[in-house]
């Protein structure tokens, strides 16, 4: 059985590595009897997906990780073709579970009991399909705290000049020649410089980054750029995320210093969300589906 689940990154765990999550978790499921599959093979590893990796002094609201859980380990129900559990609640696809074994919600309530402060699972589903999380996110929101170098920069105005008809270029690196170079994926925000390019073309941004003279490319971010807005001292940004396009927030925030130079700096970031794209209109991957929510 296959299970979805949402949960926060709060302040407490921000600096915990994607890597340490992972291990967090698979610790609390086996601490919470939480019967999970493991891969076959002579180093057998727990089956869990997470969403977009959460950068490390990040907080996240909606974070996602499916697992595959032995639904029947506790009950010995069997399951029925067409969609229906023999048992007791009601399953992502409509259908009736009445072995008795381990739902969603008794698994999200076992595991939020054992999860150290600062994780906690606010919402989990049971899901058919067996496409993972992971290959699913096209969007990401983000929230920025913004201080000002120079009083007089204007977040607000730096905004609205990004908005404006026109490419926002960037470089990034280029991927290497099959069998040469160490394999990266580009992704737009990878070898951050310091230094900040100036304008070009009609309304161009050129972001400055160190390459270690390693080949680059050129791309345009207005596209991938889905909102952005100013509230206050906070930029909220949704942004293409994924394997696809991954634009990091900081290069958007490079972008903006760009066009009024060295006057934003971060002072935290915040992911309030990640999204998948459905006939074009953004849905957290949760939705839409009966799923059991902690009220807590």
């Amino acid at each position: 059985m296959y299970l979805r689940l949402e949960f926060s990154r709060g302040r407490e765990m921000m600096y915990l590595s994607h890597l340490d999550l992972m291990r967090t978790f698979g610790r609390a499921i086996r601490r919470a009897g939480i019967p999970i599959c493991y891969t076959s093979g002579f180093n057998p590893h727990a089956q869990m997906v997470f969403g977009l990796p959460l950068q490390v002094g990040v907080t996240g609201a909606a974070e996602y990780l499916d697992i595959n859980i032995d639904g029947g380990a506790e009950s010995g129900g069997i399951n029925v073709s067409g969609g229906m559990d023999i048992g007791g609640g009601i399953d992502a696809s409509g259908g009736i579970n009445v072995s008795g074994g381990m739902d969603a919600g008794e698994a999200m309530h076992r595991l939020n009991k054992k999860l150290p402060a600062g994780l906690h699972v606010s919402a989990a589903r049971e899901k058919r399909s067996k496409e993972n999380v992971m290959s699913i996110i096209t969007h990401a929101t983000y929230e920025m705290r913004i201080g000002r170098r120079d009083a007089g920069a204007c977040l607000e105005k730096a905004v609205a000049d990004f908005l404006m008809p026109g490419p926002r270029i960037v470089n990034t690196y280029k991927a290497p020649a099959a069998g040469k170079g160490d394999g990266r994926r580009a992704n737009a925000g990878d070898g951050v410089s310091a230094g900040v390019g100036v304008g070009t073309g009609d309304g161009a941004v050129a972001v400055g980054r160190s390459t270690a003279g390693k080949p680059v490319k050129t791309m345009d971010i207005a596209p991938l750029v889905r909102s952005i807005e100013a509230r206050g001292d906070t930029l909220a940004m949704t942004v293409t995320a994924g394997s696809v396009n991954n634009v990091k927030p900081d290069l958007v925030l490079e972008a903006l210093n760009a066009i009024h130079p060295g006057g934003f700096v971060r002072l935290s970031l915040h992911r309030a969300a990640l999204l998948t794209e459905r006939g074009g209109i953004l849905r957290s991957p949760i939705d839409g589906i009966f799923c059991y929510h902690d009220g807590a």
